[in-house]
């Protein structure tokens, strides 16, 4: 009964990391195809982002541990890192990733009682 508990928990966090992944591909499509459409919102905010990516882990950051967590921003970043970026570009969206997790994360600990979610998720993406 233990073991079937363990393979549904790890499926669980496969299937995130693999959603999260998805959304990272959308988001970049969507990013990219809204600048092509109103390039002057490249001049005021260059490399846009929409962070719908940050959805799947504002969602496990509620509901898994913070090292489970962790592993599904690790993958996340890894695996969109090695599918669409080149060195500089896979650094920099990691670091971006994990300064706005753990800014996400710490803001999560220190406002407990503070059950706006949507507050944390954008305070991740003004990181």
């Amino acid at each position: 009964m233990k073991d079937n508990l363990k393979v549904k928990h790890i499926t669980f966090i496969s299937l995130m990391c693999a959603l999260a992944c998805i959304f990272s591909l959308l988001d970049r499509y969507l990013s990219t195809a809204i600048l092509t459409i109103i390039p002057i919102i490249s001049i005021i905010i260059p490399y846009m982002k929409l962070g719908i990516a940050n959805i799947i882990i504002v969602i496990m950051l509620y509901t898994t541990s913070f090292k489970e967590t962790l592993i599904t921003v690790l993958v996340k970043s890894i695996l969109t890192g090695l599918i669409f970026s080149i060195l500089t570009t896979f650094l920099i969206g990691f670091l971006g990733t994990m300064l706005s997790f753990f800014g996400m994360y710490l803001l999560k600990q220190t406002l407990k009682d503070f059950k706006y979610i949507m507050f944390i998720s954008m305070i991740g993406g003004f990181l």
